[in-house]
């Protein structure tokens, strides 16, 4: 056993230090790495389940969007919606000075404004997920879900111009209004909706991106 005397142990006992602290560095490197994926996988599967849940709200207020416009746009309207709207325009001269076709026309009118105004909590609803809309889904999306605005604003538009109109004018532009706030009365006539052919394209191109990431790929449209 002469060469353990040739062995300088406190050389040794440096080197065996040195080995278990690089030993250790490992171990806290490859824990630090493995906590670090762990981690940004975590990451990745928040942000999936973020967007899936985006995505569910949108296409929550795009089917309700499709079924209010159906109420909003109803040619019919009941007894207690034509007092309302009367009770609101008596307030004005011009309704009470208007002939019996223009009261018929503005209160055909405010009752579709009464109606647009009864949806106020989607319309908030729609404000609230237009940005997360977006940040989500991107640009291209974004632009068909303000089809939804869109559509509210050419509805309004023409039952606020429709109201207006007086005695004398052309026909064929009542028509044109009637069939924007009214439905059916263009597909009667053998044209496209003016805005369900729009909505309904909303609402598939909504779903050929969100469906998927939800796991379904049934177009309820």
């Amino acid at each position: 056993m002469a060469w353990c005397s040739d062995i300088d142990w406190n050389a040794t006992g440096s080197w065996m230090q040195a080995w278990a602290g690089f030993a250790n560095a490992v171990v806290v490197g490859g824990a630090a790495w493995f906590g670090s994926k762990r981690l940004n996988d975590w990451l990745r599967e928040r942000q999936v389940e973020r967007k899936m849940a985006v995505g569910e709200r949108l296409l929550t207020i795009a089917y309700k969007a499709l079924d209010a416009f159906k109420g909003i746009r109803s040619p019919g309207s009941s007894g207690g919606e034509t007092s309302a709207a009367q009770e609101k325009l008596q307030s004005g001269s011009s309704y009470n000075e208007a002939s019996d076709r223009e009261k018929r026309r503005m209160e055909s009118a405010q009752i579709i404004i009464d109606r647009i105004f009864a949806n106020k909590r989607l319309w908030d609803d729609y404000w609230e997920n237009l940005p997360l809309c977006r940040a989500y889904y991107g640009n291209d999306i974004e632009e068909s879900f303000r089809i939804i605005w869109q559509k509210r604003a050419s509805v309004y538009s023409a039952a606020i111009t429709y109201g207006s109109l007086r005695d004398g004018g052309d026909r064929a532009t009542e028509v044109g209004f009637e069939e924007v706030f009214w439905e059916y009365l263009a597909q009667a006539r053998n044209k496209p909706d003016p805005v369900n052919v729009d909505l309904d394209t909303m609402v598939q191109r909504l779903e050929a991106e969100i469906l998927p990431l939800l796991g379904s790929s049934t177009s309820n449209v």
